[in-house]
């Protein structure tokens, strides 16, 4: 028995080495193996479709509904498409209808398909595309269920579209050919149950879901720890929960500090206290905009690659992709796919698999990422410097707990928006910015004392310094008050300035208005001493 066989035929009727039964012989509940005619993402807009004729043609007002539940009778242009009619008013949401493999055998060519519900309840909608093979359980009442899609070999298995049957393919042509389009074409050969050799062309021609819903594309493999729990889509995006992945070693929490033995006997590569969740969009984009430029460069290639160090400064670590192929009747439906079958070449070495493909080293190299972590080195792996002469240092857990929880909001276009209002608080330092209902924007200091800066949707600005405070402008570092007069004053380093604001007598400044910029009015200075400010300085 082939390695196939002997990994996917478990559970299910074999095509090839055990005798073929009706459905009618099939008693209690059992699982089988059924490939997708079309996925019912929305059961009341695909009902109510004028229904399609075997010619191909629409049928004006007759729905697929009024078909299947013999509303309409005579017509002898349209037929049933499924054996299970009697579901089609109650289906949910992301229920298929698919064709169990062992029909193909059983009851020729163009067998009738199940309305299948899914197995899950709406919590948790997997997704599945029209042309890939899935597990369909058959409840003892006769109810259909679809479980997943079925998972096969590593150079055929793709979150974004699998044709389970090139694992035949592979498996028969591993390390035997050079020619790596053998492994991406999209024919029902090499065993899989006589389906008819246009079976996936009509599925991508006729079904509404792959050709309205359907976005076919490269998608890098990604994996996880064998604690984490993963959930990916079809097209690049996925939620990791794990612990950190971006550090090398943890920087929080030593190994031997949660452990009783001596710190010979730790597993170095354990990372206590360090939780993380990743929710990511377009990982590796790097590889994938250089792809995608590739491709757009040479429209007649069918293998597009792009390689370690060629792009983005050295920082790409090379992607393959490759354009599926199919009859005349898929076309205008082909897409470039995740090059997955290089290591069945017979002259493939294994430095030319790209390993990189499958872990995250770079917090970057994606278009969108909200990352939640205890890594202590976050400003690091964002290559956020600390601001020379401010107070804006990287994570310190304040409390010595080996707390550096850290999130962070990553993308080309960051939006943050409050339909009312916007709070963004340090607790620590007690500062903070807000947005009012008002429209005013406040940014302010801490609040015993603190200085504060207001941009009034009236138009106007006020920066308030703090009751001991002044506002300083030009400052370099905020220790350097000497080297600032009173905004009015003619600097002079042999003036003396009072905490009143008070100078010497010194040369009056004229403005442009003819008039003195200060004035001696005030009558409680010195004679000849005229006021400046006390709250503003010039550096």
């Amino acid at each position: 028995m082939s390695i196939r066989k002997r990994l996917f035929n478990r559970g299910d009727v074999s095509e090839d080495d055990k005798p073929q039964v009706s459905e009618s012989q099939i008693k209690g509940n059992v699982f089988l193996k059924a490939v997708v005619r079309e996925v019912i993402s929305n059961p009341i807009d695909y009902f109510s479709r004028n229904v399609i004729d075997d010619e191909g043609n629409e049928v004006s007002d007759v729905t697929v509904e009024d078909v299947e539940t013999t509303a309409v009778r005579g017509n002898q242009d349209v037929s049933k498409k499924f054996a299970n009619s009697e579901a089609v008013s109650f289906v949910v949401q992301n229920s298929i209808s698919a064709t169990l493999v062992k029909d193909f055998k059983n009851t020729g060519s163009n067998p009738s398909a199940y309305l299948c519900m899914p197995f899950f309840p709406q919590h948790l909608s997997l997704p599945v595309k029209p042309g890939e093979y899935v597990w369909v359980y058959r409840a003892a009442d006769g109810v259909y269920y679809w479980l997943c899609r079925i998972s096969t070999v590593r150079q055929v298995d793709d979150v974004n579209f699998t044709h389970l049957p090139r694992s035949g393919v592979v498996e028969k042509n591993h390390k035997k050919t050079e020619d790596q389009s053998l492994f991406y074409n999209f024919s029902p050969v090499h065993g899989f149950a006589g389906a008819p050799g246009k079976l996936f062309d009509n599925i991508a021609k006729n079904s509404i879901a792959y050709r309205e819903e359907f976005t076919g594309e490269v998608v890098p493999r990604m994996v996880k720890d064998c604690s984490d729990l993963l959930i990916q889509g079809s097209n690049n995006a996925h939620i990791l929960l794990g612990k950190e992945k971006f550090e090398d070693a943890s920087t929080t929490v030593a190994p031997e500090e949660m452990t009783p033995h001596e710190s010979s006997d730790v597993n170095e590569n354990r990372k206590p206290l360090s939780p993380a969740i990743d929710i990511c969009v377009l990982r590796k984009a790097r590889e994938l905009f250089d792809l995608k430029n590739n491709i757009a460069s040479d429209k007649s290639s069918v293998i597009a690659e792009t390689f370690e160090g060629e792009a983005h400064s050295g920082e790409g670590s090379g992607l393959s992709a490759a354009a599926g192929r199919g009859t005349s009747a898929r076309a205008g439906l082909r897409y470039f796919e995740l090059e997955k079958a290089r290591e069945s070449l017979k002259d493939t070495v294994a430095e030319e698999i790209f390993t990189q493909e499958f872990i995250d080293s770079d917090i970057y190299n994606c278009i969108a990422r909200i990352y939640m972590t205890n890594a202590s080195t976050i400003d690091d792996l964002l290559f956020i410097p600390d601001i020379e002469g401010e107070n804006s240092s990287s994570p310190q857990d304040v409390l010595g707990l080996g707390n550096y929880g850290a999130m962070v909001a990553l993308g080309a276009n960051t939006r943050i928006v409050g339909t009312e209002t916007v709070k963004i608080q340090n607790i620590v330092g007690s500062s903070g910015i807000q947005f009012t209902p008002t429209g005013d924007v406040i940014i302010h200091g801490n609040r015993e004392g603190g200085a504060k800066i207001v941009l009034e949707s009236g138009g106007d600005i006020r920066i308030v310094p703090g009751d001991a405070g002044i506002v300083k402008i030009g400052a370099k570092e905020t220790n350097e008050d000497l080297m600032f007069v009173p905004v009015g004053a003619k600097p002079d380093p042999l003036s003396l300035i009072d905490d009143s604001g008070s100078v010497g007598e010194i040369e009056q400044i004229m403005t442009t208005a003819g008039g003195l910029l200060v004035s001696d009015s005030d009558p409680n200075a010195p004679p000849g001493s005229p006021q400046y400010a006390t709250k503003v300085k010039l550096y």
